[in-house]
């Protein structure tokens, strides 16, 4: 937990405490900061020592998920450097996987959806921008230095070092997330391999690699 923790305190620029200080103002970083101390208290303590700690914390959950704008489900797997700027309007999955050094910009759903007669949430890979208010839904793979645009409705496999856009989202460039991301503040990604084992889902629909159909 601490070490995934120390990642996404990374994902803040200066070093040292200057990062410290604009991650103690940022909001996101407390969400992210309460998602992996619900992920350690469900996954890696005792049963009955893990409903102990229930009681108190999974209210105060409640309450801060609505203070920060931001809810992140204990179930879901995100690799360390995890990087929420801003407040408002973020939901994550309990199923949803996602790989090292993402970002989660405001307005951003990652849920549930349908696909091919399947019921799931989406799998992302690891360096994905995902811009204000895109939503990516359903048992879908999204590959590894993606960037999705802002609005942008996602329900079929992206991959690799892709741009995507639109409803329903489409390639629109080769560039990737790089320019986003900010590759110098990526410590996570150059670090070992990342805990989450982003493994990619079969699809029977092929994704083309101008579009996504």
């Amino acid at each position: 937990m601490f070490e995934n923790l120390r990642a996404d305190l990374a994902r803040f620029p200066g070093g040292g405490w200057r990062s410290l200080r604009l991650a103690l103002e940022s909001p996101g970083f407390y969400a992210a900061a309460l998602y992996r101390a619900r992920r350690h208290v469900h996954t890696k303590l005792p049963r009955p020592v893990s409903l102990l700690v229930k009681l108190p914390l999974e209210p105060l959950a409640r309450v801060a998920s609505w203070a920060l704008g931001v809810a992140i489900a204990p179930g879901a797997r995100i690799g360390p450097g995890l990087y929420i700027g801003h407040w408002g309007g973020i939901r994550v999955g309990p199923s949803v996987v996602m790989g090292a050094d993402c970002n989660l910009s405001p307005g951003v759903i990652l849920g549930v959806g349908m696909r091919d007669g399947l019921r799931g949430e989406p799998t992302l890979g690891d360096r994905v921008y995902v811009a204000p208010g895109a939503k990516v839904f359903g048992p879908i793979s999204i590959g590894s230095d993606v960037a999705i645009g802002a609005n942008a409705v996602v329900c079929r496999d992206v991959p690799d070092h892709v741009s995507v856009g639109g409803i329903p989202a489409r390639v629109i460039s080769r560039k990737g997330s790089a320019a986003y991301l900010q590759p110098e503040r990526l410590p996570a990604a150059r670090a070992a391999k990342n805990e989450v084992r982003v493994e990619r889902r079969p699809s029977r629909n092929a994704v083309r690699t101008t579009e996504l159909r």
